[in-house]
């Protein structure tokens, strides 16, 4: 579930409830089910959201219902994930550990849950802070590049992450392969910019998911980009010429993941054409042909393979 809509949820439940229940993952290692970040509202009965799913998420959630009702405003809770039956075991095989926090929510929390949606879509690095006094948004000089959990004992701990990070790609080129990566990446919860000089083209104007659809030319594709470890850039334009402008104005910008949809000997006569003008160290970092070798030619199976591979690259870099 995306930041924004997250929080707007939380809103509206409190609108509706007396109180709701947060559960937030702050820490987690190894093998655990959850990652620090995940979160998960419980309102009315109703699950939205996840902290990692099975029956560690079902247990988590049953003691948080019954937790919600004590009237208590926050609670530390960690699991080792083995087979045991002491009060910290979960009782999973999959082994490594996690440290969720419950925070109960009420109608008093509105205006700040308000203010954290307004400052997560400025400019202004900001962040979520969950301490055992409870939640609170802070200004910060740069954003985080993760969750970020400190931890003394039960009455010392803090829980910060960035609200404004969104990991965003940027994809040249609005044709089929393009339409279908826009609607998988934002399940996925990536924020998606297409930039195709050709305006009225059909597969982009069918593009509802794509946050901005830019039509402007090559010379200007450096500057649409914000340089950063959660940005990617997908090349998938109309023509190997189109791609080969691309390449040589985009080589060496500072992103996450740096893809080139087309097969081996295309890559290979582009790497041809531009030597001398992009550094070798620049195709040793591309992944072209973009996505996992699936061997598919199916718009939607290529997104796919680009998708996974895009989530592997931002795992890895954690």
């Amino acid at each position: 579930m995306a930041r924004q809509e997250f929080w707007e949820q939380l809103i509206e439940a409190l609108r509706k409830n007396e109180a709701v229940a947060l559960l937030l993952v702050v820490a987690s290692r190894d093998s655990s089910p959850g990652r620090a970040g995940a979160k998960m509202l419980l309102p009315d009965g109703r699950a939205q959201g996840t902290i990692g799913g099975g029956s560690v998420e079902y247990a988590m959630s049953k003691k948080a219902r019954a937790w919600l009702n004590s009237g208590q405003g926050v609670r530390l809770c960690r699991l080792q994930h083995r087979q045991s039956t002491d009060g910290q075991a979960s009782g999973q095989l999959c082994g490594g550990s996690q440290s969720v926090v419950y925070l109960r929510c009420t109608r008093q929390h509105v205006p700040l849950l308000q203010q954290l949606l307004l400052t997560g879509r400025q400019e202004q690095s900001s962040l979520l802070q969950i301490a055992p006094r409870g939640m609170s948004v802070v200004l910060s000089e740069k954003p985080l590049p993760g969750p970020e959990f400190s931890y003394r004992d039960d009455a010392d701990w803090r829980y910060r992450e960035s609200l404004n990070v969104c990991k965003t790609v940027y994809l040249f080129g609005g044709g089929h392969v393009s339409l279908a990566l826009s609607q998988i990446l934002t399940l996925l919860y990536y924020q998606v910019l297409v930039i195709d000089p050709r305006g009225n083209l059909e597969t982009l104007q069918r593009n509802r998911w794509a946050a901005q659809k830019l039509c402007l030319p090559c010379s200007a594709a450096r500057e649409v980009i914000r340089q950063g470890g959660q940005s990617s850039v997908v090349v998938m334009t109309h023509s190997h010429k189109t791609d080969q402008e691309l390449i040589a104005r985009l080589a060496g910008i500072d992103v996450a993941y740096f893809g080139v949809l087309g097969s081996r000997c295309k890559l290979r006569i582009l790497r041809e054409n531009l030597e001398g003008q992009v550094d070798e160290d620049f195709w040793d970092s591309l992944h072209a042909p973009a996505g996992l070798p699936i061997g598919s030619s199916a718009p939607m199976e290529i997104a796919v393979s680009i998708a996974v591979e895009l989530i592997q690259t931002f795992s890895a870099a954690r």
